[in-house]
């Protein structure tokens, strides 16, 4: 017992004394270090077999009503209530990497330190690290009330925190780090530490490696972190004490051979959202589709429910759900899928929710009403949406 205190009061010491960037959270990187070389000293004690199998996945685009990532064949019914994220609707960031040159730093981030450019892996494009250690932010001079970001990893081997994401003071020209979310602390977990709470961690059902999709969902100062399908962070009330973010950061570590990566970023103003049909439609981009697809996504549960719940309350209510897509292919084919979209979304409702189909009437437009110029990821994700309207 005493060897061990010993070792972890060297480990500290060391940790408090190593130069680190000047934006990092002293406590953060302490307990960084203390658990990884914790958890590695417990790892060799295992067994073979207590190693956690990487979870099954298949790459998708991540995008207003084509994207989320499934690690399994789950449908919206056996997604867990726990699961309530929701894609803000005001798109601020929608970016694949594919309007910058391989190669190159992408245009719409701000680079902190370090080394990164733009690589292609898998049949995507992919933000990489390029070094031991970077750190960048999204452009912009405001975080809003309610945001969510979301982005891709693929990590084939997590074996310590490889991305970390963190709130800003950025626009003041202030690097400290108000909150931050570690990505992979001890291989299988999120730990998030932030002002005003205890620091809070959770392990992640099958480990971190292989793809997996990260979401975020703020709201003033709370803060939630999910993994794919699972909530593991609730950040009910951080104290911010007069200094709080008005960027978001994301940090990557390369903890071993393999460069840490990101793709398929969005970041929005918004969250979750309170329907009432009585008063307006309801345009939302948090139903999802595989591309080209007309299969409803498990990650689409969070707003079937809320429509559901609001449509039992209002037994009277009857609406139309309406389909929208970008101006991507033929005119035609994006009619009939827009209609096709619609008709899924009726038949989830009445299937996985119990909502009579009678109340139910299914539509599309395509991409003849356009909300946004197609010009822009951002703008095609913001017509690639679904439309409850009271008949």
């Amino acid at each position: 017992m005493h060897l061990r205190l010993t070792v972890l009061t060297l480990l500290v010491v060391a940790a408090l004394l190593a130069p680190r960037p000047a934006f990092a959270i002293g406590l953060g990187d302490v307990k960084k270090t203390v658990d990884k070389k914790t958890k590695e000293a417990t790892d060799k004690a295992k067994p073979a077999s207590e190693t956690p199998a990487a979870p099954s996945g298949t790459d998708s685009k991540s995008s207003s009503s084509e994207g989320g990532k499934s690690t399994d064949g789950g449908t919206v019914s056996t997604v867990s209530t726990k699961f309530d994220f929701v894609p803000g609707d005001k798109l601020i960031l929608m970016d694949d990497f594919t309007r910058d040159e391989l190669g190159e730093f992408p245009s719409r981030w701000k680079l902190i330190y370090g080394n990164f450019d733009i690589a292609e892996s898998g049949g995507k494009r992919w933000l990489r690290l390029n070094g031991r250690d970077g750190t960048v932010a999204i452009k912009g001079d405001a975080l809003p009330v309610k945001w969510t970001l979301e982005f891709d990893i693929d990590q084939k081997l997590m074996e310590g925190t490889t991305f970390i994401v963190a709130g800003m003071p950025l626009a003041s020209g202030d690097n400290s780090l108000i909150w931050r979310a570690d990505i992979g602390q001890g291989r299988a977990g999120i730990g998030c530490i932030a002002p005003g709470v205890q620091p809070s961690s959770a392990d992640m059902p099958g480990g971190l490696n292989g793809p997996h999709h990260i979401a975020l969902m703020g709201n003033g100062t709370s803060l939630k972190l999910y993994v794919d399908r699972e909530r593991l962070i609730n950040l009910p009330e951080m104290t911010f004490e007069g200094k709080a973010p008005t960027n978001l950061a994301i940090r990557m570590i390369k903890v071993n051979d393999q460069d840490p990566m990101i793709a398929n970023v969005r970041f929005a103003e918004g969250g979750k959202p309170t329907v009432d049909l009585l008063a307006a439609p309801f345009v939302t981009h948090g139903i999802y589709f595989d591309s080209g697809s007309d299969k409803v996504k498990p990650e689409s549960a969070p707003v079937l429910r809320t429509v559901a719940m609001y449509l039992k309350d209002n037994a009277a209510v009857k609406v139309t759900i309406t389909g929208f897509t970008d101006d991507v292919g033929d005119a035609a084919a994006n009619q009939t899928l827009s209609e096709k979209r619609a008709q899924a979304v009726v038949a989830s409702l009445s299937t996985d929710f119990g909502i009579e189909a009678g109340r139910l009437a299914a539509a599309g437009k395509g991409e003849s009403a356009p909300i946004a110029k197609n010009d822009s990821p951002e703008g095609r994700a913001t017509n690639r949406r679904v439309e409850f309207a009271k008949q």
